[in-house]
């Protein structure tokens, strides 16, 4: 009968850590060169451009920060928050659109998305802004019969608002898209349990 040493014999309850080596991180001395490099170039050329005395930077410091650049910066802000506001909400409408079991529904949305993408935001933006030059006033009803007069086209579609519409409605067709992907992704299984739990909510991820 062989004797067997207790001591030699790997028992269940060493800790983990007594098993493992030391884990060494991976030196890469190519990449470290190469990135110092690419720091001191970057470097080296912001100090050139900033000790450079023709790009007279108190000259465009003063203008950068005059009222005129500061009231277009808010200006900017304001048509960017309204014009997402908008293109938000009538974006998700879009896409459920897309991806409804209605032709009629899915035709327009897909035509809107088409439309606004593949026409520049800077023709959008001409149009509505010159639309009092085609329709002198702006009415709602039957195209040759009565309708509703709303007003003159150039007193509602002011520079202001012309551009709200144009941003909206162009940012719209990309939002449609990008909420029909994200609804797309959800997995079937997941889509199943939300109908089991009553959402509304079909198989494609639309509900009508």
């Amino acid at each position: 009968m062989t004797k067997t040493n207790i001591k030699d014999t790997p028992t269940a309850e060493a800790p983990e850590a007594s098993r493992i080596d030391k884990v060494v991180p991976l030196r890469h001395p190519v990449r470290t060169t190469l990135s110092v490099i690419f720091v001191a170039f970057v470097a080296l050329g912001l100090i050139n451009v900033a000790a450079n005395p023709r790009f007279e930077w108190d000259v465009v410091g003063h203008y950068m920060f005059s009222s005129q650049i500061l009231l277009g910066l808010e200006r900017t802000l304001e048509l960017t928050a309204v014009a997402a506001a908008i293109a938000a909400v009538l974006g998700c409408a879009l896409a459920l659109m897309r991806l409804s079991h209605n032709r009629l529904l899915n035709v327009i949305s897909a035509g809107y998305v088409w439309f606004f993408r593949a026409t520049p935001l800077l023709v959008q933006i001409l149009f509505w802004y010159n639309l009092g030059a085609l329709y002198a006033q702006i009415s709602i009803g039957i195209p040759g019969g009565p309708g509703i007069v709303l007003g003159d086209a150039n007193e509602l579609i002011t520079p202001l608002t012309a551009a709200i519409l144009a941003l909206a409605l162009h940012e719209a067709a990309y939002t449609a898209e990008v909420c029909r992907a994200g609804i797309i992704s959800v997995n079937k299984g997941q889509g199943e349990a939300a109908r089991a739990l009553g959402a509304w909510v079909s198989s494609e991820g639309a509900g009508f």
